[in-house]
């Protein structure tokens, strides 16, 4: 990998699949998902599907996808996964 900043899995832990077959919290399709886990692909394409897979999501997903995946870039992990942390205690 160059010297670039890794983009980490647009993955916000809302898995699924909707009735058009996306992930509801990401707007991933299944071939997607499994590109980023098996094939390492480049950041440019990674940027291009995070653009492209959350373009399929409505507008109340679009927000909750932006906050969690703001939050998964800070912390490490997605904040669903945080508040599942915090209520372990």
């Amino acid at each position: 990998m160059d010297n670039e900043e890794e983009i980490i899995s647009p993955c916000v832990s809302m898995c699924g699949l909707n009735e058009d077959g996306n992930c509801p919290g990401c707007g991933r399709t299944m071939p997607e998902r499994k590109i980023w886990k098996k094939e390492n692909p480049d950041n440019e394409w990674k940027i291009k599907n995070i653009k492209e897979s959350v373009e399929r999501l409505d507008q109340q997903a679009q927000d909750h996808f932006y906050a969690s995946y703001e939050f998964k870039k800070k912390h490490g992990l997605s904040l669903k996964k945080y508040i599942k942390m915090q209520e372990k205690g």
